[in-house]
């Protein structure tokens, strides 16, 4: 009996024993060191105000997108990308139609507005296209 464990002599439990190769020399990657150097070297992928502010590309800082998104978001059935795509095709569309003083922000704005806080929540692709309806219009 060694320290007062029963059989600790036949259970070897160390690093080396544990470990398949361990004793062997050159460098060995855990899995958490391969997942970091993955991590590293996939691009990252913007959030919804990312992509917002880069399709604005004035340099107004995604956290103003951010801003908006996160009192707007809790108000509809969509989530954040879900907005940003509707603001995304609501600028397309606008644009197509001959409405040039508007960027994303300004429909991200424009589609916050009138959305009342609290439930239940809005179907803010209609908000949206309301939005452009009444904005081609004039």
């Amino acid at each position: 009996m060694i320290s007062g464990v029963k059989g600790a002599a036949t259970h070897d439990t160390s690093a080396a024993a544990a470990t398949p190769g361990a004793s062997h020399s050159g460098p060995t990657a855990t899995p958490s060191a391969k997942k970091k150097r993955a991590l590293a070297t996939r691009p990252s992928t913007p959030g919804p105000a990312q992509k917002l502010a880069d399709l604005d590309g004035i340099g107004r800082p995604a956290s103003m997108y951010q801003q908006v998104l996160d009192a707007l978001a809790p108000r509809c059935t969509e989530n954040r990308p879900r907005l940003t795509a509707i603001v995304t095709s609501t600028l397309e569309d606008l644009k197509k139609n001959g409405v040039d003083d508007e960027d994303g922000f300004s429909v991200l704005q424009h589609l916050e507005q009138p959305v009342p806080a609290g439930n239940p929540r809005v179907n803010c692709a209609s908000v949206a296209a309301a939005y452009a309806t009444l904005r081609e219009g004039n």
